[in-house]
């Protein structure tokens, strides 16, 4: 009797149990079986499972052509024209996948008999290649995610376009400092409006500079636009003494572009206590912009190159950070220098900051004005620094020779009595502390001709009244002839 297929019926070779007709596994009991009650015979024998006969090899043999030779035969077409094919809509795509999962179950089905496999073994992959998958899209997520923040940060630089305008040429700081104000005198801005009849300004190619502001609002709102022009400049003076102003707020503008605050824009605006600059701005900002203000404790910026930090404004000017400007009003006695921050700013920076007492130093910094004209300080300190110490408050500065130099002696320094120590040069700035009454200085120790003329003369420290000398100093017989006080060799 001829075997047939137990699904479709199709003739099969004796020796085969995979129908070439519908690609179903035939097993041998069911073939045996559908051939037996056609031909009403019983089975004659039974096969051990271990031994490896013709037949055990065919069906490997069979198994192996029909993986290489006509599953590749019935799939590639199809992927040919899923290739060349507009995208399918979601009922298509279902459809084409359940499909092409009918004809691969059946020859995975063809693949687990012929070769042994269990379905738990295709599980564990199958649950292998899930968690693979899982990874790999959580992968991608980091990517994407990286990507995306790479991109804002990218856009953002977008906006930091340079301006002819400006100080200086904007580039990138190196060493950027932390964001935010790290303000502790922050003040709630009030809200204001714009009065734009209350402007007085100049036109020049369109770009308007204001020149005076004439009215008295407590909150002033500073336009990005008057009467369709743009203003690009705040000149000189034009909140001079203006002591009704609390708050000076720059509205945000709404296209990129600079704007020039001058030297002295806002002058002795006795009760101004916060300034807002406008955010998406070019900012150049001109050092003693707010000179004498002493209410003024606190600035908001959003800028690349500005930084408000413990109440100094750090301005970036593509080569390093400095201090710019120090609110006046700022209520700390002690700032320290960031270590970013390499030069100190202008000579007057701290002559109005009645507040202040103490400077530390960065171990950054490698100048430091000697002639700060600094009424109210007391100390300035070094620590971890190269080229500057202090001791008790008085800096020294190591000089070319390699010796320690009195470089800047606080104006505001507290101490009644100073030791000049060995091997020192004594050079201070000449400005006037009117607390010292004694100094010491050793034999060791040099003092430049001009230093020595204004000590005794009482220029420097007007109520000195004793100075120590040690016998064998080269300055003695000046000393004892000049100073008016009391002079002790020892």
């Amino acid at each position: 009797m001829t075997k047939r297929c137990a699904f479709c019926n199709a003739e099969m070779p004796e020796e085969a149990h995979i129908c070439l007709s519908c690609f179903n596994v035939c097993k041998e009991p069911e073939c045996s079986e559908l051939f037996l009650r056609q031909s009403g015979e019983k089975n004659k024998s039974v096969r051990h499972p271990s031994i490896i006969n013709n037949r055990k090899f065919s069906n490997i043999l069979t198994a192996a052509i029909c993986a290489f030779v006509v599953l590749p035969s019935m799939i590639l077409p199809q992927l040919g024209s899923t290739g060349s094919s507009p995208a399918l809509d979601d009922s298509s795509s279902n459809s084409a996948a359940k499909g092409s999962g009918s004809v691969f179950s059946r020859i995975e089905a063809v693949v687990k008999d012929a070769l042994g496999i269990s379905d738990s073994t295709t599980q564990t992959e199958d649950e292998t290649t899930a968690a693979n998958n899982l990874n790999v899209d959580d992968e991608i997520n980091n990517i994407t995610q990286q990507t995306s923040e790479f991109l804002q940060t990218d856009n953002s630089n977008d906006d930091e376009r340079n301006t002819s305008d400006n100080i200086t040429e904007n580039k990138t700081p190196n060493k950027a400092p932390a964001n935010g104000n790290g303000n502790s005198n922050s003040e709630t801005v009030p809200n204001g409006k714009v009065e734009y009849d209350k402007w007085e300004y100049t036109e020049n190619n369109g770009k308007l500079t204001i020149t005076k502001y004439t009215g008295s609002a407590k909150t002033v709102v500073i336009p990005e636009v008057i009467n369709g022009k743009t203003v690009r400049m705040i000149d000189e003076n034009t909140f001079l003494e203006n002591n009704t102003m609390q708050y000076a707020v720059f509205q945000d503008f709404t296209t990129y572009h600079n704007l020039i605050v001058r030297y002295h824009s806002f002058y002795k605006c006795g009760n101004l206590k916060k300034i807002v600059f406008p955010k998406n701005a070019d900012l150049g900002i001109l050092d003693c912009f707010a000179a004498e203000c002493y209410s003024l404790c606190d600035i908001e910026i959003t800028n690349y190159q500005y930084k408000f930090i413990d109440g100094a404004l750090i301005y970036y000017n593509s080569n390093y950070w400095q201090i710019y400007y120090y609110c006046e009003g700022y209520k700390s006695d002690t700032f320290t220098y960031p270590e970013y921050v390499q030069v100190p700013g202008t000579p007057n920076l701290f002559k109005y900051a009645k507040n202040l007492k103490n400077i530390y130093l960065s171990s950054e910094m490698t100048t430091f004005f000697q002639q700060y004209d600094t009424p109210y300080l007391e100390s300035v300190y070094a620590k971890s620094n190269s080229q500057f110490k202090d001791i008790d408050g008085v800096l020294y500065k190591l000089n070319s020779s390699g010796k320690w130099e009195v470089y800047n002696y606080p104006n505001n320094h507290k101490a009644a009595e100073f030791d000049l120590p060995e091997n020192s040069i004594f050079n201070p700035n000449i400005l006037t502390n009117k607390y010292l009454k004694t100094i010491k200085i050793p034999a060791s120790a040099e003092i430049s001709e001009y230093t020595l003329k204004h000590i005794c003369r009482g220029d420097i420290f007007p109520n000195l009244q004793t100075v120590y000398i040690e016998n064998g100093s080269s300055y003695k017989s000046y000393i004892k002839s000049t100073f008016t006080g009391k002079v002790f060799v020892y």
